[in-house]
């Protein structure tokens, strides 16, 4: 009974625009771990800032996984030696 729900609700999801379904995305965040603290809403919209300023100049703005990791965790993850 709940698979058919959530197979009905993924249905209708896919039928919605990009916009719809950014918004959904964003209140099953909130309803499953509530609001994000504003000072990662304003590190994570700095950084996204910084991203789209320098694709725009042409820069590679990707990063190894690794290397994120790294920075996320530093005392929990080593970068593989590739």
């Amino acid at each position: 009974m709940m698979y058919d729900l959530i197979d009905e609700l993924a249905n209708r999801v896919r039928e919605r625009n990009r916009e719809e379904r950014g918004q959904l995305v964003e209140a099953m965040r909130v309803s499953s771990h509530g609001t994000v603290p504003s000072d990662v809403e304003l590190a994570s919209d700095k950084e996204l800032a910084t991203r789209i300023a320098a694709e725009q100049r042409g820069e590679d703005v990707r990063s190894a996984s690794q290397n994120v990791f790294a920075e996320a965790r530093p005392s929990q993850v080593e970068p593989s030696p590739i």
